[in-house]
């Protein structure tokens, strides 16, 4: 039997640095369809659900055809993480019982594919396990440095080289937020999707351009139309 799968949509209204920013247009449509359609196309999605506390944002979502649920607005700060908001929903709609998976779709990754999306639930549902959507950096441990209040620069491990070359040490990745997904039993439990030893699926840098600033919706938009 196909694993059946919900994809969630986290969007609140308040945006700080790109006011109502899942409302705004960008390359000819909302910022917010861009994830619906994605969503839509994905073909391993047996349900796709936005969750907000914004009256517009619901009923945006509900004439596009989605399921949705009303978040409490204590779950849209800004100290909230989104997977708060998206186990809610899974619990709302009848958690494991009724989904054997839970996919997140943050809504501010416009560039995001159906392909991406089936890839990661695939990686799930093959290994039974929790699945983090990631970019590779192109910088090693011994690339890495924090910057002081004095402005002095300090390595970030006590193994330190100089005149190092890249294949001195792996790769390193960096969380993007694309795309996550997990079995549903195991996420209801731990509360996060980040727990145990979880699975990459490396994206590349374009289909992780994330929407938090103005110069990030600018930047968007021309490479939205670029594919075109």
């Amino acid at each position: 039997m196909a694993a059946r799968v919900l994809g969630v949509i986290p969007a609140k209204a308040r945006s700080r640095r790109a006011p109502g920013k899942n409302m705004r247009p960008i390359a000819g449509k909302l910022l917010i369809d861009h994830t619906f359609d994605a969503a839509k196309a994905a073909r391993s999605l047996t349900t796709v659900c936005l969750t907000s506390e914004d009256p517009e944002i619901l009923a945006h979502a509900k004439q596009a055809g989605l399921e949705t649920v009303t978040r409490d607005p204590e779950m849209s700060g800004d100290a909230v993480h989104a997977s708060v908001p998206i186990i809610a929903a899974l619990e709302a709609l009848g958690g494991a019982d009724a989904f054997d998976y839970c996919v997140m779709l943050l809504p501010t990754f416009p560039l995001r594919t159906a392909a991406t999306i089936d890839a990661v639930v695939a990686r799930a549902v093959d290994a039974a396990d929790n699945v983090l959507s990631v970019s590779a950096l192109g910088k090693t441990i011994h690339h890495l440095r924090t910057v002081t209040d004095s402005g002095r620069v300090r390595h970030i491990t006590e193994e330190k080289l100089t005149n190092f070359q890249s294949q001195d040490a792996p790769p390193l990745h960096t969380l993007n937020g694309i795309c996550y997904c997990a079995p549903s039993g195991p996420l209801l439990r731990e509360r996060s999707f980040h727990y145990g030893d979880p699975i990459g699926y490396v994206t590349d840098h374009i289909e992780a351009w994330d929407i938090d600033t103005e110069d990030d919706m600018r930047f968007a938009e021309f490479l939205l139309k670029a594919r075109m």
